[in-house]
């Protein structure tokens, strides 16, 4: 089975987020084995400590999900993932803190991921991420959710 691991920033404190990115896992599991990976967020601005803690929990093919990123529809970014498990038995899934990231990170990624230049709260981006996750296994196996 594939194997997913998203690393964000910060923990889901709100509710409806939890809740969100629950039901977006289980759908998930489907296809996938899902890690979902919270490292803490830097008390100050410095984002060097994140991305120690980000880089010790990429494994496979990295993809970073940036502004500067590539802007890729739903059916781009689930060629795009078929393509990394073509070579990688796990993707690595980044989402910074509100700061962003470590220009390390951006350096270690395979791939850089927008979902346009609006700036989403990251809380929110996360359940955001795991809906296109879901949506992307659900495009490679032909099902009728993106549609």
């Amino acid at each position: 089975m594939k194997k997913v691991r998203l690393i964000a920033v910060g923990k889901l404190k709100e509710s409806y987020f939890r809740d969100a990115s629950a039901e977006y896992a289980k759908r998930i599991g489907r296809f996938a084995d899902l890690t979902i990976v919270e490292v803490p967020e830097s008390p100050t601005e410095d984002t060097k400590a994140e991305a120690a803690a980000i880089e010790k929990q990429c494994k496979g093919y990295v993809i970073l999900f940036d502004v500067e990123g590539e802007s890729l529809s739903s059916p781009e970014f689930s060629a795009r993932l078929s393509r990394a498990y073509q070579t990688h038995d796990t993707v690595s899934l980044v989402i910074g803190s509100s700061r962003g990231v470590d220009d390390s990170i951006r350096a270690k990624a395979d791939c850089r991921v927008s979902f346009g230049k609006a700036t989403f709260p990251h809380m929110l981006f996360r359940v955001m991420a795991l809906e296109q996750l879901y949506r992307a296994f659900s495009i490679e196996q032909g099902g009728k959710y993106h549609k």
